[in-house]
């Protein structure tokens, strides 16, 4: 009878019940692992993209108001356009137009550069709902600027919204 027993313990191991019971659970925790990050992945780059986007916004107006404010004085005719030309106190003049969803600025010599840019992981759009920049030629004279930045249809964005940059700017030599 003793050594029945010790055979008995010699062959001690998993059932195939068992083991498929650890295959099971095994998969299951991959399962979920890779849903959560999955999610981690995703909400990373929609807050990245989200992120560029309200950087470029406040980038570009930043940019707008202190040209403005130190303009001697806006060219742009009254009404709406989407460029605005800013003539500086040396005389020189600075403009700025939107073109195929990007901003640029055209600096005396010719030479014009993309202020925004539609490529990469942080590419932006730019539009405007009727008019980029609005001029009253009362005194003192104001502009406003009226933009909607989005992704760009080519970064493979997750986030779809838009920031807006809405503001009225005085240029100081106007009074």
């Amino acid at each position: 009878m003793k050594k029945a027993v010790n055979k008995m313990n010699s062959n001690s191991g998993f059932t195939l019940v068992e083991l498929l019971v650890v295959i099971g659970l095994l998969g299951i925790s991959i399962g979920i692992t890779n849903d959560i990050l999955t999610s981690l992945v995703r909400s990373y780059s929609k807050t990245q993209v989200k992120n560029e986007l309200e950087q470029q916004a406040n980038f570009l107006g930043l940019k707008f108001e202190r040209e403005i404010r130190s303009a001697n004085d806006i060219l742009t005719p009254a009404g709406g356009s989407n460029t605005l030309i800013i003539q500086k106190s040396d005389g020189t003049t600075i403009t700025y137009f939107l073109e195929n969803g990007v901003m640029k600025i055209t600096y005396p010599g010719p030479s014009t550069f993309d202020v925004t840019s539609r490529s990469g992981t942080g590419g932006v759009t730019v539009s405007c709902s009727s008019f980029c920049f609005t001029v009253s030629n009362t005194t003192p004279k104001t502009v406003s600027i009226n933009m909607q930045m989005s992704p760009s249809s080519g970064t493979g964005a997750t986030f779809s919204g838009t920031v807006q940059v809405n503001t009225t700017v005085t240029v100081r030599n106007s009074y």
